[in-house]
């Protein structure tokens, strides 16, 4: 379940949400414009225009990035709870470095979720992560091997 976070009104003027401004985000992330235009960041990282009512979400591990050009804009900003993670482990959206096959500290990738792939339960033990131009794999915890960045 989301939880509300914001409700702004922009009625003039370029308006910036502090913190909002391409930070990394740790959740799942939606905003909901209701009416006018405003700038979000796509998942190619370019700025484009939206017009409401529509809906724009971001995921773990993306940069989150929205503005309001000044015509008015009103709109929602929903943020899921944080998933949950190992404790001592990044948290989703991380970026993380891992080993290759060879045990070579060498992929570069945003940490997606903790998953527990044992037949019997026994716990967490294999973290999915989207390596960069690789797409998404499923890895041993020992396979992360040093955090680049955490989320905001």
């Amino acid at each position: 379940m989301a939880e509300i976070i914001r409700f702004a009104r922009a009625t003039e003027g370029l308006t910036q949400e502090p913190g909002r401004d391409t930070a990394r985000t740790a959740r799942r992330t939606m905003l909901v414009l209701l009416r006018g235009t405003m700038r979000v960041l796509d998942d190619l990282g370019q700025d484009v225009e939206v017009t409401g009512p529509a809906v724009v979400q971001w995921w773990p591990g993306e940069h989150v990035s929205y503005g309001t050009p000044g015509d008015g804009a009103q709109w929602l900003l929903l943020e899921a709870s944080p998933r949950a993670h190992p404790d001592g482990f990044p948290v989703p959206g991380s970026r993380v470095v891992l080993t290759d096959d060879d045990g070579s500290p060498t992929l570069t990738g945003t940490v997606i979720m903790y998953m527990d792939t044992s037949p019997d339960g026994a716990g967490v033990d294999t973290v999915a992560v989207e390596v960069e131009g690789q797409g998404v794999g499923h890895f041993p915890l020992d396979a992360l091997v040093e955090v680049l960045e955490e989320p905001h």
